[in-house]
């Protein structure tokens, strides 16, 4: 979340993109990472009834984008857009394509009742949808690999000592300045249709597989090592649980304002300092805001929107 927050910052503030070396690195993984981890944990909740997982997953991430994206949308820019606030779960693609994809393969994984399956099936699916939905294209298959590694229980069937780890990420540095390219990102060069003979989108698309899916699986292991040597993991576990709400205000925030606090610092280095601090700041703050509204059971609700006890 703190790399989303970090690379927004970037964009929104300091105005630096795809010509920014961190940003480009990023942004091939955090949010295959992102959408990966949703898989994993959503696993757990995908042989339940069906109509209890739509319920669920539109109160947990479209009733909150809405409401929690309106009331930060107020704050920002001091007035209330209704065609803003509606569009919001849009604009807010990963949580919208988020819901898509669960109900999907919640609906899918009754029928094939294997997830490599499902997976197959409903990436291929979106691949035949010849133009739009770009995002619900480029969320499928991530979704459908974090519901195979949490069926295989990797995290806690995978072990790796501190050497391998480090020798793993030389590798990984090494595969990055190999083949990565900047028209790999999903925002240059869209998913192909599955009919379509371009075969730079049928590269980046499978290369943004490959390559968020391998930096996922490292970090997942990594995070792993950290976990059971009792490091960093309270804090980590603490921010975790308002990832979602995170997601939601920072983004509509630097949206909303982000053309009245940019500044252009003329150097990328310079760039990157202001927007890890920047971004640091920001998260901690959020953070606090959100312990604050969920202590009491009115804000909880009303900005929130979490209506549970």
């Amino acid at each position: 979340m703190y790399l989303v927050v970090f690379t927004h910052f970037l964009q929104y503030v300091t105005r630096q993109t795809f010509d920014n070396i961190l940003f480009q690195i990023v942004y091939v993984f955090h949010m295959p990472l992102f959408i990966i981890l949703s898989g994993y944990l959503f696993c757990k909740k995908l042989s339940g009834p069906l109509l209890q997982i739509v319920s669920s997953q539109f109160t947990h991430l479209i009733l909150p984008s809405i409401v929690l994206g309106g009331v930060i949308r107020l704050l920002s820019v001091g007035y209330i857009d209704i065609e803003y606030v509606v569009n919001l779960p849009l604009i807010l693609w990963f949580l919208s394509t988020l819901f898509i994809s669960s109900v999907a393969y919640a609906i899918m994984y009754r029928f094939t009742k294997n997830l490599i399956l499902s997976t197959v099936i409903l990436s291929v699916a979106t691949l035949c949808i010849p133009s739009g939905l770009y995002f619900l294209k480029f969320t499928m298959p991530f979704l459908g690999i974090g519901l195979i590694l949490s069926d295989m229980n990797f995290i806690e069937r995978i072990n790796f000592s501190v050497n391998y780890l480090l020798l793993a990420l030389v590798g990984l540095i090494c595969l990055y300045l190999a083949f990565w390219d900047t028209k790999y990102y999903v925002y240059i060069t869209p998913p192909p249709f599955i009919m379509s003979g371009d075969i730079v989108k049928w590269i980046a698309y499978f290369m943004r597989i490959a390559f968020g899916t391998v930096i996922t699986i490292y970090l997942m292991v990594l995070f792993k090592q950290f976990y059971y040597r009792g490091m960093v993991t309270n804090f980590i576990v603490r921010c975790s649980y308002n990832s979602l709400y995170l997601y939601i205000i920072h983004f509509v925030l630097l949206t909303s304002i982000g053309d009245m606090v940019a500044i252009n610092l003329g150097s990328e280095y310079l760039s990157d300092v202001v927007a890890f601090a920047g971004a640091l700041i920001l998260t901690i703050a959020m953070n606090v805001a959100i312990h604050f509204l969920k202590r009491n059971k009115y804000t909880k609700a009303l900005v929130l929107a979490d209506f549970k006890d």
